[in-house]
């Protein structure tokens, strides 16, 4: 029976936490209880710490599941509170069937269950019929359509991932804790990376939008069209005097002619009248 702890694991030291000095965990599922009471490895490290199984220089190096197998040190992540819905078989087939129209998700997929995976491989998994669809997306010039085939061997991968059969003439199986943990946490992973994607789409689009000049109106009022008016002043006309002291209208204009009848009524007035009784006479 394989043996799980948890542990600090590097390539430098693998170091097994005596959980025992608190509790009795003889189980990978029983270990998990444990983590998922915790929201983070944070928290995971202040209770051991508080609890005097890690140092105070332990509390900066991570924490993995650890076990053995054929000899050497194997590790799996550490299941927190918010991992907990990807140990739920039925949530794990639904994730696993919609994303059955993600190429990139099939290949990992293919590669996480294929022959001589250094992941856990259950018993029958065959991938042949993944790797066969996506074969046909790509000589279809990368356009998916609807596999019936693909829809079967994904489903049967869920099946042989989370159950074992117990007994081969009655056809009775039960859950397979460590596969439907394994694929949980494929998927869980799988998330992750799309989420980091996203996120960086999101950076990037931002980064666009501050970049972006807009372009600025100028928002003209009738107001400022009229102080924008140059204000034009007529002068009144200038009178301009000839060499012999007269004034000099343009020829047949009509400040010449006015002028003229001007001169006739003070000749006239002169005539009739003594000088000094014009209107315009200076002494």
């Amino acid at each position: 029976m394989v043996s799980y702890k948890i542990g600090i694991y590097n390539r430098k030291e693998a170091r097994i936490i005596d959980l025992d000095k608190i509790t009795k965990i003889k189980s990978l599922d029983k270990l998990d209880e444990l983590t998922s009471a915790f929201n983070s490895e944070e928290e995971l490290k202040i209770y051991l710490f508080n609890q005097e199984l890690i140092s105070l220089d332990e509390m900066k190096k991570s924490l993995s599941v650890m076990y053995k197998n054929s000899g050497k040190v194997k590790k799996l992540p550490i299941i927190f509170n918010h991992m907990k819905k990807h140990l739920d078989i039925t949530y794990l087939r639904a994730k696993l069937m919609s994303l059955s129209n993600d190429i990139e998700f099939l290949e990992k997929l293919a590669r996480h269950y294929s022959i001589g995976s250094d992941k856990f491989n259950p018993q029958g998994v065959n991938v042949s019929d993944i790797r066969m669809y996506i074969s046909d997306v790509r000589n279809n010039g990368g356009n998916q359509f609807y596999s019936r085939s693909l829809e079967i061997a994904l489903d049967d991968m869920w099946k042989k991932a989370v159950f074992k059969l117990v007994d081969r003439s009655t056809g009775e199986v039960k859950e397979n804790y460590r596969g439907s943990r394994d694929l949980g946490m494929f998927l869980y992973k799988y998330e992750k990376t799309l989420e980091k994607k996203e996120e960086k789409q999101e950076i990037k689009e931002d980064a666009k939008k501050e970049n972006r000049i807009e372009p600025q109106w100028e928002q003209t009022t009738l107001f400022d069209l009229i102080n924008k008016q140059e204000i034009v002043v007529e002068e009144p006309p200038k009178m301009v005097l000839s060499s012999e002291g007269e004034p000099d209208f343009p020829p047949n204009s009509e400040e010449e002619r006015n002028y003229l009848r001007y001169l006739e009524d003070l000749e006239e007035m002169a005539n009739n009248e003594p000088i000094e009784n014009h209107p315009h006479y200076r002494r």
